[in-house]
């Protein structure tokens, strides 16, 4: 739950056009993708309680879009659910958070790769970085990376 409400605070700010950068502006569109339909679930229940982020919500039929969402449309799916589809900002959920290192069904690299380039201009990966980095060989080299260029926040 706690990952999903840092998301969903995520999302206020990217919907906000970027707080003090006067340059920034709020992306078109936003997809969450997550592994797992209970993680889905949750961040739309939580999206969905929120006045703001409710209108930018993009309804589960493929010919609605956002209600009132000021241009911005914001997906919420699986990764399973998210293949050939592309949005300008992907958030990834990584659920998973364990001392064993146990990443579930992310340790296949096909779904790593569905998650990880679905974004057109930027993505932000919330999770572990300690479960990423000891469960699998291809999150390991990702987290590594990451902490390495420095775009890793705590």
């Amino acid at each position: 739950r706690a990952e999903a409400e840092r998301i969903v605070a995520l999302l206020r700010e990217l919907l906000g056009g970027g707080g003090d950068d006067a340059g920034t502006a709020a992306p078109k569109s936003i997809g969450v993708v997550t592994p797992y339909a209970s993680q889905v679930s949750l961040i739309k229940s939580l999206l969905s309680s929120d006045a703001t982020l409710r209108s930018h919500l993009k309804a589960d039929s493929p010919s609605s879009s956002s209600s009132d969402g000021g241009g911005v449309t914001l997906e919420v799916k699986s990764v399973d659910g998210y293949q050939g589809r592309e949005r300008d900002v992907v958030v990834f959920s990584a659920v998973r958070s364990n001392r064993r290192g146990d990443v579930g069904f992310l340790s296949d690299w096909r779904r790593m790769n569905v998650a990880l380039t679905r974004a057109r201009n930027g993505l932000v990966v919330v999770g572990d970085a300690e479960t990423l980095r000891d469960g699998d060989k291809h999150w390991n080299a990702f987290v590594n990376w990451c902490d390495g260029v420095g775009c890793m926040i705590p």
